[in-house]
């Protein structure tokens, strides 16, 4: 019996083009997913931002009870929204299998950073084209902010948006390039 030794296969210019349109294609792939996963966020998102106007305006201000709407917003937000995010991080995690818990952690992440970090407020400003105020009081018992004039004016505002956009958009970018969602 005679030896031989197969030589490896050289690659060639067509399949590294092969191999380039085929990543291509995967983040193609990924980022319509990724617009997907955003989407369903998002709508989660404008219905807690509309319950709030609405439960506030209809109920609370319709019935005096005003003097509650601190408590409301702490279970509302720190708890609801809180678990319908991590619900929503834990659905993808069993669908697409264990491997995927960055991605559905990353879901119930921005979900947080939305409610808890000044984009409700700007939003439920913006889609009720109300002007933002230029104090915002109620954020003083956020406990992910910093109690200081600075950030719970409507400036510390912009720059808490500012920053959990880079932050979200940055997580994203990094999560569709590295896995498949």
């Amino acid at each position: 019996m005679v030896a031989t030794r197969i030589a490896p296969a050289k690659a060639t210019h067509a399949s590294l083009i092969g191999e380039t349109s085929l990543a291509r294609l995967d983040l193609r792939r990924n980022l319509w997913k990724a617009i997907a996963i955003q989407g369903v966020i998002f709508l989660v998102f404008m219905a807690i931002v509309y319950a709030d106007r609405c439960i506030i305006e209809d109920m609370f201000k319709s019935y005096g009870l005003i003097k509650i709407v601190r408590f409301f917003h702490w279970v509302f937000f720190d708890v609801l929204s809180t678990v319908a995010y991590a619900s929503l991080g834990l659905v993808y995690v069993v669908a697409k299998g264990i491997k995927s818990w960055k991605i559905g952690a990353a879901i119930f992440v921005e979900g947080v950073v939305l409610i808890r970090l000044g984009m409700e407020d700007a939003l439920y400003y913006l889609v009720f084209r109300e002007a933002v105020p230029s104090k915002l009081p109620w954020l003083n018992y956020n406990p992910f902010l910093l109690s200081s004039s600075y950030v719970v004016s409507s400036i510390g505002l912009g720059l808490s948006i500012f920053i959990s956009t880079l932050v979200i958009a940055t997580v994203w970018v990094l999560l569709m390039r590295r896995y498949e969602l």
